[in-house]
């Protein structure tokens, strides 16, 4: 089976692929839980989770599963060995109860959080229902203390902006970046260019009008010659004589 990824195997394992539809959807055990291998050449070894691998329903356990790979020799690896942690299947992990220290299955609940006063999926142990720790990616909201980089509350709750009717809302500045300042140009080259659509079709109607016309005939080519002849001699009879 083709690898996942192209890795050096020396230092990293080659992971294998597995379909969307076959991964886990629902993950119990995340980082930092202490797991018990229940099944294995490692069976009854215990340890915590490192690295949760979601994409192949793996984990990795920290001083479990553990091999060796072959390396070049440098300052640091004289022996050209190195040991390393290989993952392992989530079906062959339970966790580890709490209370008695034997693995157990994981029962989620959703209840009202205490600190956060919200509701949340708390995780207990099925065998004595004792609760587990919480989930490693909402801990940082308990453990955050504010750094040099970060914004006082005081700072961001000042009042740095007064209001009056004598002045925009805006500044000048900001009302010209916000209007397009080429709308002008923009609407009067379309009207130009609208103009000059509308011109050429004129042109088009009018050559097709004149294309559709009935052929003249000889004869009425001749009445017409006759009549002009006729509008011709009596405009010049009218005409007053010019006086010498």
């Amino acid at each position: 089976m083709r690898s996942f990824r192209r890795v050096n195997t020396r230092l990293q394992p080659v992971t294998k692929y597995v379909a969307p539809k076959d991964r886990i959807r629902r993950w119990k055990i995340v980082r930092g839980d202490k797991v018990m291998i229940i099944s294995g050449k490692n069976k009854g070894s215990s340890g915590n989770i490192a690295k949760v691998m979601r994409r192949t329903n793996q984990v990795l356990i920290s001083g479990q599963n553990l091999v060796y790979k072959h390396v070049p020799k440098t300052s640091t690896t004289e022996t050209g060995r190195v040991q390393i942690e290989m993952p392992v299947h989530i079906s062959r992990v339970q966790i580890l109860d709490p209370s008695n220290n034997r693995p157990t299955k994981i029962l989620i609940k959703k209840e009202l959080d205490p600190q956060t006063n919200k509701l949340t999926l708390m995780r207990y142990a099925k065998s004595s229902m004792t609760p587990l720790t919480k989930y490693k990616s909402t801990a940082y909201q308990y453990e955050w203390k504010d750094g040099p980089f970060d914004t006082m509350p005081e700072a961001a709750s000042a009042v740095t902006f007064k209001p009056s009717l004598l002045e925009p809302v805006f500044p000048n500045g900001v009302l010209k970046e916000l209007c397009n300042v080429y709308k002008k140009a923009y609407y009067a080259k379309k009207a130009e260019k609208q103009a000059a659509i509308k011109a050429e079709r004129e042109v088009k109607r009018r050559r097709r009008q004149a294309m559709s016309r009935p052929p003249v005939s000889k004869k009425q080519k001749a009445q017409n010659y006759a009549a002009r002849m006729a509008r011709a001699d009596k405009a010049a009879a009218t005409a007053p004589a010019s006086v010498e």
